[in-house]
């Protein structure tokens, strides 16, 4: 099922930032989960460090302009579980949270159970 979101979320949205999190250590799942559009892949526990380095490795990855390195501003960030109770809205209240220490930040955080 997740493999199959990555996939679909490449699909429809080509310029999404796509970063994975999971428990699992397998090489054949890290690799399909790349070839469907995922840019990272994290191991959870996830330490901080890790994640923002992550995050910030995506960013400018995808920056804009001539290649001088100039970083195109986000305006969604989008944390997605396969299913309930993986720790998907505890994700994203520590990324609000970290996100809205920089004062250059404002930051609002949706939690919806779809």
């Amino acid at each position: 099922a997740a493999l199959d979101l990555i996939a679909k979320i490449r699909q429809q949205l080509p310029n999404c930032s796509i970063l994975v999190a999971s428990t699992s250590q397998d090489g054949p799942l890290i690799l399909q989960a790349m070839r469907n559009g995922a840019q990272e892949f994290l191991s959870i526990p996830l330490e901080l460090e890790d994640f923002m380095s992550a995050l910030d490795r995506v960013r400018h990855a995808n920056a804009s302009g001539d290649g001088e390195g100039e970083v195109r501003d986000s305006q969604v960030l989008t944390v997605a579980g396969v299913n309930g109770g993986v720790g998907s809205t505890s994700v994203a209240v520590n990324l609000a949270s970290v996100l809205a220490q920089d004062k250059h930040n404002t930051v609002a955080l949706i939690d919806l159970d779809l």
